[in-house]
């Protein structure tokens, strides 16, 4: 396991600690068999998880990050299977391994209401709406009935967190849903996140978010993010300007 005491510097570590928590309270069971991750960075939140659960874990990533991950996750499970994107031909390839690296054009090799957890930190805000639409779909596709799916991702990087195409989520039940207080504690004008947990079932309840709290939380800048943003909009406002001139 890992020594969070000689790492309370590490704000990364800490933070995927404290997802973990929030995952082994609400929804990682006895019974989690099958977890998805998208975007998975160096694979800290994925080796927290593996290292306290008998699971089979899939990755989607860029090639420079499966690079990253599956050299740590390989350096600390050796005893685990592992399947990288090249080892992949079909379907079969995912049976007899543990942990499985797929690229983002392999993801249509994943059946059905496969997984029992998604999984989306901190990649989502990198990426263009389509691709987050892709991804959406795919969530919805291969999640099991009374499976879970976590985000926590920046109110605004790329995209905004609110832009994301949520209604195609319309029969996942909203568990969870506020500010990441864990990055309120950093004087980082940039790190203001939202995380949201959500189940999957027959009902279609995602519409019935709280506006008000929705508004809230949108608006619940703090002044030096809000000072961050101002500026940068307008850096790019007056490029625009001269572009057009």
């Amino acid at each position: 396991s890992i020594n969070l005491k000689n790492n309370n510097k590490n704000n990364s570590l800490i933070n995927n600690k404290n997802f973990f928590e929030l995952l082994k309270k609400n929804c990682l069971q006895s019974n989690t068999n099958k977890v998805l991750e998208i975007g998975a960075g160096c694979g800290i939140l994925a080796s927290l998880i593996i290292n306290h659960y008998f699971l089979k874990y899939f990755i989607i990533d860029i090639p420079n990050m499966i690079i990253n991950s599956s050299s740590y996750l390989m350096t600390i499970f050796p005893d685990k299977k592992f399947c990288l994107p090249n080892e992949i031909k079909n379907s079969n390839d995912f049976i007899e391994n543990d942990i499985i690296f797929l690229l983002p054009s392999q993801k249509n090799l994943l059946e059905e209401n496969f997984f029992d957890l998604g999984i989306n930190n901190q990649s989502f805000q990198e990426m263009d709406l389509y691709e987050v639409e892709n991804y959406f779909n795919l969530i919805k596709k291969t999640l099991n009935y009374d499976s879970f799916f976590f985000t926590s991702n920046r109110l605004r990087k790329e995209t905004y967190f609110f832009d994301y195409p949520w209604y195609i989520l319309d029969n996942f039940e909203i568990k969870l849903f506020n500010k990441n207080k864990f990055h309120s504690t950093y004087k980082n004008n940039i790190t203001y996140f939202d995380k949201i947990l959500l189940k999957k079932n027959t009902k279609k309840k995602l519409y019935n978010l709280n506006l008000f709290k929705k508004i809230l939380l949108k608006n619940s800048y703090s002044l030096s993010e809000r000072l961050f943003w101002l500026k940068k909009d307008i850096k790019k406002l007056i490029r625009k300007y001269i572009i057009f001139w």
